[in-house]
């Protein structure tokens, strides 16, 4: 049976949530991405599109998102790497 979120160590988990500005703040959730080489600028992404292209680009791909749909609610974003 899947769990969520997924347990395993392969899964990077981004949060999102408003930036007060329209914009989305970012932030790997702790034990996310510790023993990879995971670069991400946070402070250059704004909205949730750049964040999966920047993900995209070091090497992952988004498996899940949780959360809510309304602009004023936290998402988070489950990237698993391939390859």
């Amino acid at each position: 049976m899947p769990q969520f979120p997924p347990e395993q160590d392969d899964v990077v988990v981004v949060s999102s949530e408003p930036d007060g500005e329209g914009g989305r703040r970012f932030r790997l959730e702790p034990g996310s991405g510790e023993d990879e080489e995971l670069e991400l600028d946070t402070g250059g992404i704004r909205h949730e599109d750049d964040l999966v292209a920047a993900m995209k680009e070091q090497g992952y791909t988004l498996t899940m998102v949780g959360g809510g749909s309304r602009s004023d609610e936290v998402r988070r974003f489950y990237f698993r790497e391939t390859g």
